[in-house]
């Protein structure tokens, strides 16, 4: 409720990571998981089994959609209690791309069937609305949230037209667009994590997270002064790169 028109709210912008929505995307064994664990107090909702070799992390894994569900509701409950906050500043969704699976299997159940694919005629509209729907719920009600917030995904390609009608390859965040598409949509930043050949004596070179770049990839970012790309990228680096 507005009480004063001449007091209004000034936005503030928080340097690195702290308070962000960042969506990071590629291939396995690019460093996506293993770097964002690094973040502060964090915890991860894992949609996969992918936190093997990596030692002491405070994690839950989804092995259904109403698991989500009350992950989500608990954390964002806890959120407002300040008398007896959660030991987490960050949050990791790992696995964005299942979360789509889980989510049509849930709704899916709802109208009575195992898939969206089953369901005919005018119910269809129906299923299709309610799985965007739900997964917009619990989408934002994260993205909302006071957690710095990471969410993990895979890559994919699909062909996209220039204005002038040629065709070309890119690079996405995989899944249902219901979810990949809505994470990148509110995400203040999507970076896409590419692995990089070996030095021509055999030594191994990290990934590089593009921050930045042409139609090839699909990145973007809210901020003016975010460098492009960051080779042998690892948490801190990120985290500069924002401040």
């Amino acid at each position: 409720m507005i009480t004063d028109i001449r007091k209004p709210n000034v936005s503030k912008v928080a340097k690195g990571t702290m308070g962000k929505n960042i969506l990071i995307y590629g291939d396995g064994g690019t460093g996506k998981t293993s770097n964002a664990i690094k973040a502060p107090d964090t915890l991860v909702l894992g949609f996969e089994p992918g936190l093997a070799g990596l030692e002491g992390v405070r994690y839950f894994l989804m092995q259904n959609w109403t698991d989500f569900q009350q992950a989500v509701k608990l954390l964002t409950l806890a959120a407002a209690d300040t008398k007896n906050p959660l030991p987490y500043k960050t949050v990791v969704v790992d696995g964005i791309d299942r979360m789509g699976i889980l989510s049509e299997k849930y709704v899916s159940a709802l109208h009575g069937a195992n898939s969206i694919s089953e369901v005919t005629g005018d119910a269809r509209y129906s299923i299709w609305k309610d799985y965007a729907n739900e997964n917009d719920i619990q989408i934002m009600a994260l993205i909302n949230s006071p957690y710095s917030m990471i969410w993990i995904d895979h890559a994919a390609t699909r062909k996209q037209s220039t204005p002038t009608g040629e065709e070309f390859d890119q690079i996405y965040p995989a899944g249902a667009s219901q979810v990949a598409a809505k994470v990148f949509d509110e995400c203040d930043i999507c970076a896409y994590a590419q692995r990089q050949p070996n030095t021509v004596d055999g030594h191994e070179v990290l990934s590089t997270l593009f921050l930045r770049s042409d139609n090839s990839v699909a990145t973007k970012t809210r901020f003016r002064k975010v460098v492009s790309f960051i080779p042998e990228w690892d948490y801190d680096k990120l985290e500069k790169a924002i401040d």
